[in-house]
């Protein structure tokens, strides 16, 4: 797979252990670009096609990191798919889409090489509950208001489109392993997702474009602040999977109390 993803620090979270979990499956064939500006939203992207102020970042561990114009890597190469993502701070607003959405979606099919490339919605999640920065108050910093907003502006904004073949609900993935024993713990600042939280985003992704359950987790260390027990990778499998089948409502964990 050749990914293109089109986004901000919230699309370097979700891939962050996409290609290493990849290659970890068996899964050796898989090239992933992310061009982020930190917290662009749909607009934004519009606004700044032609600009250089991308952060590229090369199979997401930062070797070759440079800054780039998007329309310039959207013809760059045959992308088989391409990710689009709103801004989380306005991802449960669904006034703020359009006709931003509707017109990257036309640039990016005017553009790309691969006329066979497919389009896929990364449906964020809410912030944690104790997140103190003042774009929490317009989901009254509530988790669950923003969880309900996200949701019901992807099934009212992209589940209803044609364009888009994947929506990988991230977003949902997040909130049952926040029922689970590691409770509301996911992020590391609030919004950001911690290296448990990158690993279950980078799951999500991986089971939506197999288009099937996972069977497994085979990661087990990230880098040298993670080892996953065999209760995590329960928890995981639990949740991603459980999210894959019920991507706009919450399943409640198995697994509450940590062993």
């Amino acid at each position: 797979m050749n990914i293109l993803s089109i986004g901000n620090s919230f699309s370097c979270d979700a891939t962050a252990y996409l290609k290493e979990i990849c290659s970890c499956g068996g899964i050796s064939d898989v090239f992933i670009h992310n061009m982020a500006i930190g917290g662009c939203s749909l607009e934004r992207h519009l606004n700044e096609l032609n600009s250089g102020a991308y952060s590229y970042t090369l199979e997401i561990n930062g070797k070759g990191a440079r800054l780039a114009a998007l329309a310039e890597e959207i013809n760059a190469y045959d992308w088989d798919i391409i990710t689009m993502q709103q801004a989380s701070t306005w991802s449960g607003k669904p006034e703020t889409y359009e006709p931003h959405l509707t017109q990257l979606i036309e640039y990016v099919n005017e553009h790309k090489t691969n006329p066979n490339a497919r389009l896929a919605w990364n449906m964020t999640w809410a912030y944690q509950s104790d997140f103190e920065k003042d774009m929490f108050a317009q989901y009254a910093r509530n988790q669950d208001v923003m969880y309900h907003a996200i949701i019901t502006t992807v099934q009212n904004k992209i589940q209803t489109r044609k364009d888009f073949s994947y929506i990988m609900p991230c977003g949902t993935a997040i909130q049952n392993a926040r029922t689970s024993y590691v409770g509301d713990t996911l992020t590391r600042d609030g919004y950001h997702m911690s290296d448990l939280g990158r690993v279950i985003t980078s799951y999500t992704w991986l089971a939506t474009f197999l288009n099937e359950p996972l069977t497994e987790i085979n990661l087990t260390k990230v880098n040298d602040t993670l080892t996953l027990t065999d209760q995590d990778k329960a928890m995981i499998l639990e949740a991603v999977n459980n999210a894959i089948k019920n991507p706009f409502a919450v399943t409640n964990s198995t697994y509450t109390e940590a062993k």
